[in-house]
C-alpha cells in the first residue's frame, strides 16, 4: 500500500533544490553548534534484567514519525488515543498544517511552511495487524528500538504534549487524515527550516536517552544515519524494513 501523499512530498521537495541547498547548510552548522549527544545513563540503553518497551520509527525518505503499541500507553495516553482503542498500533507524526493537509503536495507548500508556517499537526493512523506486515508493500523505511520503561514514558508524554488540547482537556480534532483511519489534530510547536518533522521525531526519541542529536536530524536522511548508526551499537536489528530500492534480490 503505497501512500500517494508520501510520493508527493518527495516530489515537491525535488522541485525545490535551493531549499535543500540551504537546509543542508543549515543542517551542518547545527551539527557543529549543538556537537553529538551520547545515551542517558539510566534510561539507554535498557538494563539487563530491566523491563523493556518496543518502538518503531517510520520513515518515507521525507517525513518520520513514531508507531506505538496502544496497549502499552498509560491511561491518559488511552484518553487521548480512544478513537484509535481498536487499533494494536498507531502512527503518530508531526508537521506544518498547510503542508500537511494540502489536497496536494506542492514545491510552493513545502517553501510556504520552511518560511511562513501558520500552525502544526499532528497525523494519527491506526494500524493493524502489526507494523512489519501493516508497511512491508510500502516504499517506507521502519527502524526497531528497544528501550526503558522510563524512556518509554518520557516519549509518551512528550508527544501527548504536542497535543494542543481543546478546553475539555482532549485533542482537537480537524478532519479525516490521509490514508487508512487516521485524523488530523491541532498541535503545538513552529514548524520552519529549524524544526521539522524530522526535528520532532528526533526530539522524542532523545527522550528515551537514545544517544541521537536533534537539531542535526532536519532531514529523514539524517535521521536516518544516526539511528542505524547509534542504534547498531546496542542492538543488531534496529533496521526492522528497508524500503523496496534498498531491498537485495
Amino acid at each position: 500500500m503505497i501512500r500517494g501523499h508520501a510520493l508527493a512530498q518527495m516530489s515537491a521537495v525535488g522541485n525545490s533544490g535551493s531549499v535543500v541547498f540551504w537546509r543542508c547548510c543549515l543542517t551542518l552548522a547545527c551539527a557543529f553548534c549543538a556537537g553529538c549527544c551520547g545515551s542517558i545513563d539510566g534510561l539507554y540503553p535498557p538494563r539487563a534484567g530491566e523491563s523493556q518497551r518496543e518502538i518503531y520509527i517510520y520513515n518515507n525518505q521525507w517525513h518520520t514519525g513514531f508507531v506505538l503499541n496502544t496497549s502499552e500507553l498509560s491511561p491518559r495516553g488511552q484518553q487521548y488515543f480512544k478513537r484509535f482503542g481498536k487499533y494494536p498500533w498507531i502512527e503518530i507524526g508531526w508537521g506544518d498544517d498547510g503542508f500537511y493537509r494540502a489536497p496536494e503536495a506542492t514545491a510552493c507548500k513545502a517553501l510556504q511552511a520552511m518560511f511562513l508556517s501558520r500552525a502544526s499537526v499532528l497525523h494519527v493512523v491506526g494500524i493493524e495487524p502489526d507494523p512489519l506486515r501493516y508497511y512491508r508493500s510500502d516504499v517506507f523505511d521502519l527502524y526497531h528500538v528497544r528501550v526503558s520503561e522510563a524512556g518509554y514514558r518520557r516519549l509518551e508524554q512528550f508527544i501527548l504534549d504536542s497535543f494542543r488540547p481543546g478546553d475539555d482537556g482532549n485533542p482537537i480534532e480537524l478532519e479525516e487524515g490521509l490514508y487508512g483511519f487516521s485524523r488530523f489534530y491541532v498541535a503545538r510547536g513552529q514548524y520552519g527550516m529549524l524544526q521539522t518533522c524530522n526535528n520532532w521525531t528526533a526530539r522524542g526519541l532523545r527522550t528515551t536517552g537514545f544517544p541521537i542529536t536533534p537539531p542535526y536530524a532536519q532531514t529523514a536522511g539524517n535521521l536516518a544515519c544516526q539511528i542505524k548508526h547509534q542504534g547498531r551499537a546496542h542492538q543488531e536489528d534496529i533496521d526492522a524494513k528497508a524500503g523496496p530500492w534498498k531491498q537485495q534480490p
